[in-house]
């Protein structure tokens, strides 16, 4: 799976939470799932910051969210 894929996935993850379609633990759960699968995470994350392609694709306000939804996770 390529870059653009990976988020393009994230990207509509997002968008399904931010429509009520799905519910942030539904959200955060399939996103902890994605990302916890080596090849999605190298697509989004070069050491400890996303990659451009990702950001381009993503936008500042999903990347926000994502972190939101994804950082909490890695908390935990």
């Amino acid at each position: 799976m390529d870059t653009k894929t990976v988020a393009n996935k994230i990207k509509t993850i997002v968008d399904n939470y931010w429509a009520n379609e799905i519910s942030k633990g539904d959200a955060e759960k399939i996103i902890k799932e994605m990302m916890e699968d080596r090849e999605c995470r190298i697509k989004v994350y070069r050491g400890e910051d996303q990659t451009a392609v990702f950001k381009k694709i993503m936008g500042v306000r999903r990347l926000s969210t994502f972190d939101e939804l994804y950082k909490k996770n890695m908390e935990t």
